[in-house]
């Protein structure tokens, strides 16, 4: 099996109180925290032989926890404050301070993978991570542009009882998705709500917009349509979502999953996505 690619990563609260395990695993305030174009995830293992009678009678090569890297192409201020404890502000700004502290979050995603001629969805959850502070790293523009991302590093845990990942296999990026979405308790009506409320970070909408067009594009080719739809990435969708037309797309989408829009004032122009903001 080849490894092609992976998306959609996903970062949740972990209530170490409560999570003694995978089954007991409790998270909150699920969010998507991508796009991104690196997620690695290195295991550490012991490496313990016990010798008798000149030979190996016993080894220890269990896992005893880890590190984590997300290459994410550009973290919002809202979601590095949320992943890191730092103070967001009123206007978005954000307060670094030395004394605060990084909650333990739960990182899923989905892996794509090629076995057989078929795409294979691999759907992983890794139960306890903690992030440290990213460098800031910046240069100047030179004579053409090179793009750079912003990396999250930290450390990965076991639960109490040892319990450190969950995966598994699905035959379409929906079932994995919604696998992902099940270990955080985090719907997607869950999430639908949010843009209707507008409590979602800035890239919420357009998140689930790429998400639904690249889900209606696999379907195509696996039913064979004769139209073929092609993928799209968030910054085709931000390209496609504008001031002028956001309201439409946010009641459109909610439209489709009988979610009502929250009220917009009558002096207030419904294509603004201030309008959408209550009070």
């Amino acid at each position: 099996m080849a490894k092609i690619g992976f998306e959609y990563i996903v970062a949740a609260k972990l209530d170490t109180e409560a999570s003694v395990s995978k089954a007991t695993a409790k998270y909150t305030e699920a969010r998507v925290i991508g796009p991104a174009a690196n997620a690695n995830f290195n295991i550490n293992t012991s490496d313990v032989k016990d010798y008798g009678d000149d030979n190996v009678v016993e080894t220890d090569v269990s896992p005893t926890g880890g590190t984590a890297s997300l290459e994410l192409n550009e973290p919002t201020m809202q979601n590095e404050g949320w992943l890191l404890g730092h103070t967001v502000t009123e206007d978005d700004g954000m307060v670094r301070n030395a004394n605060d502290i990084p909650p333990y979050v739960g990182i899923g995603f989905v892996g794509k993978s090629v076995r057989a001629h078929e795409t294979v969805f691999k759907a992983k959850v890794y139960l306890k991570v903690q992030f440290k502070e990213p460098n800031d790293e910046n240069a100047t523009k030179q004579d053409t542009v090179t793009f750079t991302h912003t990396t999250m590093e930290g450390n990965l845990y076991t639960l109490q009882n040892g319990d450190m990942k969950a995966e598994n296999e699905f035959k379409t990026l929906a079932e994995a998705k919604t696998y992902v979405e099940e270990k955080y308790d985090k719907p997607l009506m869950e999430v639908l709500e949010d843009v209707a409320n507008d409590t979602g970070n800035g890239h919420l909408m357009r998140d689930i917009v790429v998400i639904l067009l690249n889900d209606e594009a696999e379907r195509n080719k696996r039913m064979k349509a004769s139209v073929e739809y092609s993928t799209v990435t968030e910054a085709d969708v931000g390209d496609m979502i504008g001031l002028d037309n956001y309201y439409e797309v946010m009641k459109a989408l909610l439209k489709a999953y009988g979610i009502s829009m929250p009220e917009v004032d009558e002096d207030e122009d419904p294509n603004q996505k201030s309008g959408q903001m209550k009070s």
